[in-house]
């Protein structure tokens, strides 16, 4: 039985390859000029599938899945973060965590200095509350560093 594809936005992780991004948004374009046409099953999860791996514009908002899964620590893991170092985040009607890439980018620099440099919660609060959080080397200098 066919069902009809109502777009709607949804987390979209970064594609890594640039001629994937330029396939995705053409389908996307696609889909999205023809949303009344009626689908199979299988095409609506072939939609579904390019639509989480179109990429997010780089200002739009994400959820807490998406960050924890960016960087690769568990969903509480941030929670206890914001809860033991202060951090304030933006919060949806219903009440979800929704982070801005420069909240991402905190996130991003206190897991280096915990995991990285070894220091503990109370000293990376302390950076953080005195504004001298240090730059934190990008993912590929990071990888460049350890080969």
């Amino acid at each position: 039985m066919a069902q009809r594809l109502k777009l709607r936005p949804a987390a979209r992780p970064a594609v890594e390859d640039a001629a994937d991004v330029e396939i995705a948004r053409r389908r996307l374009a696609e889909i999205e000029a023809h949303p009344d046409r009626l689908v199979s099953g299988a095409e609506l999860e072939a939609r579904l599938d390019l639509m989480e791996r179109a990429p997010k514009h780089p200002d739009a908002f994400r959820g807490m899945e998406e960050v924890a899964r960016e960087l690769r620590v568990p969903p509480q893991t941030l929670r206890y973060w914001e809860s033991r170092l202060g951090i304030r985040v933006t919060r949806s009607g219903g009440g979800q965590r929704l982070y801005r890439p420069r909240d991402v980018e905190l996130l991003r620099r206190i897991k280096y200095l915990l995991y990285v440099d070894c220091y503990r919660i109370e000293g990376v609060r302390r950076l953080l509350h005195r504004g001298r959080l240090p730059h934190v080397p990008s993912q590929e200098q990071q990888t460049a560093a350890n080969h």
